[in-house]
């Protein structure tokens, strides 16, 4: 993977620049900048790991997990797929939904007496978790989930830090050489380097989406409401039974 050190130095060659005051600071901050706006742009395979949840006899919710990965931040940043799972390892259907579509069906999901059974849909609120009735035993919920680089990765790491989303390697030697001529008000070249950087992210963008391993799954009845426009979900409860959910 390129280092901080690597990248660097490229931009130190394209500009030639690297004696200018604060060239080193003000680099690392437009990386760590860049590199925020390419990742919440799109999700990235890289930034793609997988997380798990417990969910115990009757409850409705619990906290979203948190990862420790290299370079990402902890906190989950969208969760594109999920399964549930039990103790003798049957796999179930599990349908992440958007917050409206989810607290208009199911109100009453905390509601001491609330009948319990498997849970089946689920949405984020916060920190949490929720699903849409007591859980009726132990399962293990499994979550495809992206997070976020860390907002300070450059800046506060050193020469051998890793660029965590190699596919953007490109797009970040570009978008720091605007920012040094922008710091310099050598405005023709911030413009042409500006320029290049989102044709560079854009061309990523379009790699990372041809990777065979990025399945689309249709969702049935326009309750679309994943975050990812890659990834949604089928409901064949839905189409089994004609309910309008």
């Amino acid at each position: 993977m390129t280092t901080r050190s690597n990248l660097a130095s490229r931009v130190a060659n394209r500009t030639g620049r690297s004696g200018e005051t604060n060239f080193y600071v003000t680099l690392y901050a437009a990386f760590d900048d860049f590199l925020q706006e390419a990742c919440l742009q799109h999700d990235f395979q890289t930034m793609t790991t997988e997380d798990s949840i417990s969910v115990s006899a009757n409850a409705y919710s619990a906290s979203m997990p948190t990862s420790s990965v290299d370079g990402f931040e902890s906190d989950v940043h969208h969760i594109l797929s999920s399964f549930l799972r039990d103790s003798s390892s049957s796999t179930y259907n599990f349908f992440i939904k958007s917050v409206e579509w989810f607290t208009r069906r199911f109100p009453d999901r905390s509601r001491t007496g609330a009948g319990t059974g498997r849970p089946v849909f689920g949405a984020r609120l916060g920190k949490e978790l929720h699903w849409n009735c007591p859980a009726n035993k132990a399962y293990t919920l499994y979550l495809q989930t992206t997070h976020l680089p860390d907002e300070s990765l450059f800046s506060s790491g050193n020469d051998s830090t890793e660029s965590p989303v190699s596919i953007l390697d490109l797009a970040l030697v570009a978008y720091g050489s605007y920012a040094i001529f922008e710091a310099v008000a050598a405005t023709g070249e911030a413009d042409r380097q500006l320029a290049r950087a989102y044709g560079l992210l854009a061309i990523a963008v379009r790699s990372d989406e041809k990777e065979p391993a990025r399945t689309m799954i249709a969702q049935q009845r326009g309750f679309f409401s994943h975050p990812d426009p890659n990834v949604m979900s089928f409901d064949e409860d839905a189409l089994a039974t004609g309910d309008t959910l």
